[in-house]
């Protein structure tokens, strides 16, 4: 028969095994401290004990334990300690990982490609080779074979790299924030409901009393996957592998997963994106009307209901600061060429190099829909990877081995979070839609 704890002795449990990891997780960011190592480890162990506190911070609320509140604060102070000294070591670069190409150089010159090839060479079959990089590594800001890296040093009478049309810049990506989970599924709690009911109290009287419920929350990590085909001949030419793993790298999977962060839908294999949680444009109350509004009034009043979240429910909230303004291109140009009563440009603040409305900058992408837009504070969504790229190559898919050919396959996994709350962070809708609600409040 399975033993009962009851609802103390469970706490105390969860206590201890708080402090026995915050104490396994100072060491490790001391020997961090002391040699040059990846950091990423440690970034996913301190996200995993802040979720403990998180679930910790439920419980002993909710039994109104005071003394024990208060140590949970303390511990909470720790870890924001060790994270600030995870940070710090980030940003100096002392642990900086290996870039991408950097790990693909030397991939390709490992023993094991080397064995591949030489086995390839010797006729043996049912054979594979797998190359797995850093997620972190995995940026948009790839552009070409060796660029800021180690280049490969080949002799061969071809030119480096394969001529290809360009491809969608990754914008969404760059915009949030980054982490790691080391979960099929990343959780968290969110305070469903609140009634404040703070007072001012008589002496020998009942304390007034706020009531709040919780509920837990959870995305589920999606997996993104994409292959080509080679040959044996070109397989050989390291510089042309590069180059079809380059593809693999900067458009396949990349692309897929800015757009599924943009308006990935959450249904079945996709990821829930921003667009799916963000609030429709409204005219916040008090907003005078405009009767001919222009785009850049609708931007104005779209960051203005970013700003104040949903303050029209619940009058304690804050509210967002926005960090972006996404447009069309086109729609981005349009905006620039709008011209006053004299013929003069209306808004030459937009045609510098970093244009902005209200201090918040602009970015373009084609992505957008035309005549729509996207207003956000981008930090409130964060993309977590389960397991970074992984490009494996085969030489049993099809008819693959009698025609000489090898096949690369390349995946990730990873979820986009957006806390509840945190929906009312973004703002997206049309022109059309938004300068007619402007021009009915006038």
């Amino acid at each position: 028969m399975a033993e009962t704890k009851d609802l103390t002795t469970l706490i105390v449990e969860k206590f201890d095994a708080l402090k026995g990891d915050i104490s396994k997780l100072e060491k490790q960011v001391n020997e961090s401290e002391q040699k040059t190592k990846d950091i990423f480890k440690l970034d996913e162990f301190k996200e995993a004990i802040k979720t403990q506190i998180a679930e910790l911070s439920v419980i002993v609320d909710g039994e109104k334990k005071t003394a024990q509140a208060e140590y949970l604060k303390n511990l909470q102070t720790q870890v924001n300690s060790l994270e600030s000294r995870i940070a710090e070591q980030a940003i100096s670069g002392k642990n900086k990982v290996k870039s991408v190409w950097q790990q693909l150089a030397e991939a390709f010159q490992t023993d094991g490609y080397k064995n591949f090839i030489a086995a390839r060479k010797a006729g043996s079959k049912s054979i594979e080779h797998q190359i797995e990089l850093k997620a972190v590594n995995i940026t948009s800001s790839i552009d070409s074979i060796g660029t800021g890296d180690a280049i490969l040093s080949i002799t061969q009478p071809l030119e480096p790299g394969v001529n290809m049309a360009p491809n969608n810049p990754i914008l969404f990506y760059q915009l949030v924030q980054k982490g790691t989970v080391a979960k099929d599924a990343i959780a968290w709690v969110e305070r469903v409901t609140v009634t404040r009911n703070a007072a001012m109290n008589s002496e020998n009287t009942v304390f007034a009393e706020t009531a709040v419920t919780w509920a837990e929350k959870k995305a589920d990590v999606k997996k993104i996957t994409d292959s080509m085909v080679v040959t044996n001949e070109a397989l050989e030419d390291i510089d042309y592998a590069m180059s079809e793993v380059q593809e693999l790298l900067q458009y396949g999977i990349p692309s897929i997963r800015d757009n599924e962060i943009f308006n990935g839908t959450g249904l079945t294999t996709h990821l829930s994106g921003i667009t799916t949680s963000a609030k429709t444009f409204a005219v916040p109350t008090g907003v005078d009307g405009i009767a001919t509004p222009d785009e850049v009034d609708v931007l104005a009043t779209g960051i203005l209901q970013c700003i104040l979240g949903n303050s029209a429910t619940d009058s304690t909230n804050i509210g967002f600061a926005p960090t972006g303004v996404v447009l069309n291109p086109v729609n981005l140009h349009n905006i620039k060429l709008i011209r006053d009563e004299f013929g003069k440009f209306k808004y030459p603040e937009l045609w510098l190099p970093n244009p902005s409305i209200a201090g918040v900058p602009i970015y373009t992408s084609t992505r957008m829909t035309s005549s729509a837009f996207l207003i956000g504070d981008f930090t409130k969504a964060k993309y977590f990877t389960r397991r970074g790229l992984t490009i494996r190559m085969w030489d049993q898919n099809g008819n693959d081995p009698i025609y000489d050919r090898v096949t690369f396959t390349a995946s990730e996994r990873g979820v986009l979070r957006i806390k509840g709350h945190d929906a009312f962070a973004f703002v997206y809708g049309t022109f059309a839609a938004a300068k007619a609600l402007l021009a009915n409040q006038a």
